[in-house]
């Protein structure tokens, strides 16, 4: 089976941050990006109990969104 990569908006919410802590750890999704205005920049695992990797969150426009290359958002 292969990897699909995910993208969340509104990763720093209690509902986010579930779904960050399910897709880091199961075996065929991976994070491809994070959003949140308040904690761009921000590494994720400073916000996030369970997640230990090293994303950060980002901030990009709507327009954007498509070009940053992730299976699903």
């Amino acid at each position: 089976m292969s990897t699909k990569t995910i993208g969340i908006i509104g990763a720093r919410g209690h509902t986010g941050a579930e779904l960050v802590r399910l897709i880091h750890h199961h075996p065929s999704l991976e994070l491809g990006f994070v959003t949140s205005r308040e904690l761009d920049g921000q590494y994720m695992a400073e916000h996030v109990p369970g997640y230990d990797g090293d994303l950060r969150f980002i901030n990009p426009s709507h327009e954007a969104l498509p070009s940053v290359g992730v299976d699903a958002v």
